[in-house]
Protein backbone atom coordinates (compact mmCIF):
# COMPACT_ATOMS: atom_id res chain seq x y z
CA UNK A 1 0.00 0.00 0.00
CA UNK A 2 1.06 3.57 -0.39
CA UNK A 3 2.04 5.82 2.43
CA UNK A 4 0.55 8.67 3.37
CA UNK A 5 2.58 11.22 1.66
CA UNK A 6 2.44 9.49 -1.91
CA UNK A 7 6.38 8.82 -1.23
CA UNK A 8 6.51 5.36 -0.61
CA UNK A 9 4.82 1.73 -1.37
CA UNK A 10 4.64 -0.83 1.36
CA UNK A 11 4.50 -4.54 -0.21
CA UNK A 12 3.68 -8.07 1.69
CA UNK A 13 4.88 -11.34 0.22
CA UNK A 14 4.77 -14.56 1.18
CA UNK A 15 7.46 -17.17 -0.14
CA UNK A 16 8.18 -20.48 0.75
CA UNK A 17 12.03 -20.99 0.46
CA UNK A 18 13.44 -24.43 -0.27
CA UNK A 19 16.47 -23.72 1.85
CA UNK A 20 18.48 -21.41 4.33
CA UNK A 21 20.98 -20.54 1.22
CA UNK A 22 18.29 -19.29 -0.88
CA UNK A 23 16.51 -17.43 2.01
CA UNK A 24 19.95 -15.52 2.81
CA UNK A 25 20.37 -14.79 -0.97
CA UNK A 26 16.94 -13.21 -1.28
CA UNK A 27 17.52 -10.82 1.88
CA UNK A 28 20.90 -10.11 0.24
CA UNK A 29 18.88 -8.53 -3.04
CA UNK A 30 16.24 -7.15 -1.32
CA UNK A 31 18.67 -5.22 1.07
CA UNK A 32 21.12 -4.07 -1.77
CA UNK A 33 18.60 -2.61 -4.43
CA UNK A 34 18.76 1.18 -4.03
CA UNK A 35 14.67 1.50 -4.20
CA UNK A 36 14.22 -0.72 -1.14
CA UNK A 37 14.61 1.13 2.09
CA UNK A 38 13.60 -1.43 4.54
CA UNK A 39 13.25 -5.65 4.96
CA UNK A 40 11.62 -7.49 7.57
Amino acid sequence: RESSGGKYLGLTLTITATSREQLDDLYGALTSHPMVKVVL
